[in-house]
C-alpha cells in the first residue's frame, strides 16, 4: 500500500503538473492532502488543479487550510474538515492543517499537518511526525511532497522525485 502526502500548493500550475506526474508514477493507493489547496498563490484557483484532484476524488483525504474556503470542498468533490483521521497499514493517523500541538499519541501513530512550508520528519518516543513541505514556496531548500510504504515514511523533491530523508515507522 502506497500513501502520499502533500501540502501547500496555493493553487500552483507547476504543482499540479508535477503532482500529475507523480500520481500516475507511483500510483497511490490513498493520497492526503494537508491544506493549503487553491488560494493564496500566484495561480490561485488554478484549473489544471482542480482537474488533477478531481480525478482522484475517491481516493483523497484532505483537510481544511487557513487559505481554503469552504465552498472548496464542492469546487474539489472531497471534504475538507478542520481535522480528519485514517487508518493505514495498522497505523492511525491524524491529520491537520496547523501543527499539532498535542504530545501524548500512542507509539505507532502518525502526526501530519502542513502549514509551515517547511518539512519535518521525525520519530519521537515512537510517534511518528510528518509536514511535507510545500508544493510551492518552501521556505526550506525545495518542494517536496511524503511517501509512506513499505513500513518506511520518506520525503521526496517535488520536481525530480529524489528521496530527501527516509524513516521507518
Amino acid at each position: 500500500m502506497k500513501l502520499l502526502v502533500f501540502s501547500d500548493t496555493h493553487g500552483s500550475e507547476h504543482a499540479a503538473e508535477r503532482l500529475a506526474v507523480i500520481f500516475k508514477a507511483l500510483k497511490p493507493d490513498h493520497i492526503v492532502c494537508l491544506g493549503d489547496i487553491l488560494h493564496g498563490g500566484y495561480d490561485e484557483g488554478s484549473t489544471a488543479l482542480v482537474s488533477l484532484l478531481r480525478k482522484y476524488a475517491n481516493i483523497i483525504t484532505a483537510v481544511r487550510g487557513n487559505c481554503d474556503y469552504p465552498s472548496d470542498a464542492d469546487e474539489l468533490l472531497f471534504c475538507l474538515p478542520e481535522y480528519a483521521g485514517l487508518l493505514f497499514d495498522g497505523h492511525n493517523c491524524h491529520l491537520s492543517h496547523h501543527p499539532s500541538y498535542v504530545t501524548n499519541f500512542p507509539p505507532g501513530d502518525i502526526v501530519m499537518c502542513g502549514h509551515t512550508h517547511m518539512k519535518r520528519l521525525e520519530n519521537i518516543q515512537g510517534v511518528t511526525w510528518l509536514n511535507p513541505g510545500s508544493c510551492c514556496n518552501p521556505r526550506d531548500e525545495g518542494t517536496s511532497y511524503a511517501l509512506i510504504e513499505n513500513g518506511e515514511v520518506g520525503l521526496y523533491n517535488l520536481d525530480d522525485m529524489s528521496l530527501i530523508k527516509k524513516i521507518s515507522l
